[in-house]
């Protein structure tokens, strides 16, 4: 087998090393064209977006006036990314319904067509990227098209979840419907996202076909009714069923959400006594730790008289956070302080309870002084 002389060798290795430093330079000089292009751009997008930022500028005389002109033109495309990070920017500190509106006006009048091209594009980054701007913008004409996409085998985990919120500020009427499916994997901090925004005529919606919702999606309404602080007879008697059901958890979340609402029927009240009394007679904890926090938490919020007897019961609680809720809602009654002196005294005959009473008074003492 003939080898080759060193002379040979050297000359191939030299000529690999001339090919890859050709190929690093032709790299190099790519790189270094694509970047100063994309400098040139964020400058003028830059630059375009500080002049429609100024008072007298055209963006600004649309917004005042409604009065559209050619030179708000978003036919090229460092334009339509300028004119779109300055109404951004306006509608982050804009506080007239008037301006908003003219902005989704403006967007649904000039974006709209390039967004429906957008969400077809090859990139997840575009479609992404064009989500979120719809978003912002409140596209209501876009809602068929996302309803299209959403459904489209290549739609992406992320992308439904994106739509479903875009669809949730729009108040689409098709989100009770995908809420009812269980064909979706979407994580409480991410329903709770969908529910948040929808307007009265949706949640009334929800509140009447509650039962019919899969359980994670009923949790979450229960949450974002609490989160919202919304006080209406309808939503205090739903809360109030959840409390007759047999699920823990959503008597739990209600309990929560009624301690915020800070008012039960007497009907409910009376309910909730007999439930405790018969739990009493059986002489066994038929409730989890945190739905007896929780009960204990209403009716300190709640402040019945005949809620009295079972807090001076729950602070002898084998649970120590029920115990010291007990002693935190019995300290919110008129006479709670004299009451947990009492049981401090000795009047109670759980020595966990003597001990939650006495340091709830030295806490409450301790905050006087502070006051």
């Amino acid at each position: 087998m003939n080898s080759m002389d060193p002379d040979s060798v050297l000359t191939v290795v030299l000529w690999l090393c001339a090919v890859m430093l050709a190929a690093l330079v032709a790299l190099y000089v790519y790189l270094a064209i694509r970047k100063s292009r994309f400098n040139r751009r964020a400058a003028a997008v830059y630059k375009l977006r500080k002049e429609m930022e100024q008072s007298d500028s055209v963006l600004e005389e649309y917004l005042l006036t409604g009065e559209t002109s050619r030179r708000l033109s978003t036919k090229e495309p460092f334009r339509m990314e300028a004119i779109q990070e300055a109404l951004l920017h306006r509608l982050s500190i804009s506080r007239t319904p008037e301006e908003r509106s003219r902005i989704y006006d403006f967007a649904e009048k000039y974006f709209s067509s390039q967004y429906e091209h957008s969400l077809h594009d090859r990139q997840w980054s575009t479609r992404m990227n064009t989500l979120l701007w719809i978003e912002q913008f409140q596209m209501t004409s876009m809602e068929k098209d996302l309803l299209e996409w959403m459904n489209d085998p290549q739609c992406s985990e992320e992308e439904y979840f994106q739509i479903l919120r875009i669809l949730s500020k729009l108040n689409s009427h098709k989100i009770p419907e995908y809420l009812k499916g269980n064909d979706h994997d979407l994580s409480d901090s991410q329903l709770l996202q969908i529910l948040l925004p929808l307007n009265d005529e949706l949640q009334g919606e929800l509140i009447a076909e509650f039962d019919q919702y899969p359980f994670r999606v009923r949790c979450s309404f229960i949450d974002s009714l609490r989160i919202r602080n919304i006080r209406s007879a309808e939503v205090l008697n739903l809360l109030e069923r959840q409390l007759a059901g047999n699920d823990s958890e959503l008597r739990i979340r209600a309990l929560k959400a009624i301690s915020n609402f800070g008012y039960l029927t007497p009907e409910a009240t009376r309910q909730l006594v007999e439930k405790m009394e018969h739990e009493h007679d059986q002489a066994v904890e038929q409730v989890s730790w945190p739905e007896r926090l929780m009960r204990a938490r209403v009716m300190g919020n709640i402040r019945e008289d005949i809620f009295v007897p079972y807090l001076e019961e729950m602070l002898g609680d084998s649970a120590y956070r029920v115990r010291q809720q007990a002693a935190e809602s019995l300290a919110a009654y008129k006479n709670g302080l004299e009451l947990l002196e009492k049981v401090a005294a000795g009047e109670h005959a759980d020595r966990y309870a003597r001990e939650m009473a006495e340091e709830t008074l030295e806490r409450k003492q301790y905050e006087r002084n502070l006051a």
